[in-house]
């Protein structure tokens, strides 16, 4: 069993950016609201409720624990990933994460125009795509007419 001491020297090294960290600060709803604000630079932006390693089960295909879903203030859901690891797909990661959140909150023979809006902010510890910005919003538009998607909007980090 390690002694105090050493636990100690492992907790300091932990930064945000760490599962284990991460998930204690995703714990408290303020950081979570602070953590969006900021990278949504939309100062007004309530979270009401944060849950922390959301499991969303498929007895089907791949099921996906999220590391803090937020909702939002006006119902949207928030998916906020943090990623080390830069061995995977991150785009169809965050898509398949999307996917499941809406699938998950949206009933039988509900109409489509009830399914909820997903934000997801994707923060990883690598730039995986490679063109040297520390923020990137991805937004999907129709493609030549510039006209955005009003069904998901898409935020990576």
């Amino acid at each position: 069993m390690d002694s105090l001491a050493e636990k100690r020297e492992r907790v300091k090294k932990l930064r945000p950016i760490d599962d284990v960290f991460f998930e204690v600060l995703a714990d408290d709803l303020e950081v979570c609201q602070e953590i969006l604000r900021t990278i949504l630079k939309d100062d007004r932006l309530i979270v009401e409720d944060v849950i922390v390693q959301s499991s969303h089960r498929n007895v089907w295909g791949r099921s996906v624990r999220l590391d803090a879903l937020c909702i939002l203030g006006d119902g949207s859901r928030c998916d906020i990933e943090v990623q080390r690891a830069n061995s995977d797909n991150h785009l169809k990661r965050a898509r398949y994460n999307a996917a499941c959140i809406v699938t998950k909150n949206t009933d039988p023979g509900e109409r489509f125009e009830k399914v909820p809006r997903v934000i997801i902010v994707y923060i990883s510890e690598k730039d995986f795509l490679g063109y040297g910005k520390t923020i990137y919003h991805i937004d999907k538009v129709f493609g030549k007419t510039e006209l955005p998607l009003m069904t998901v909007c898409w935020k990576y980090l």
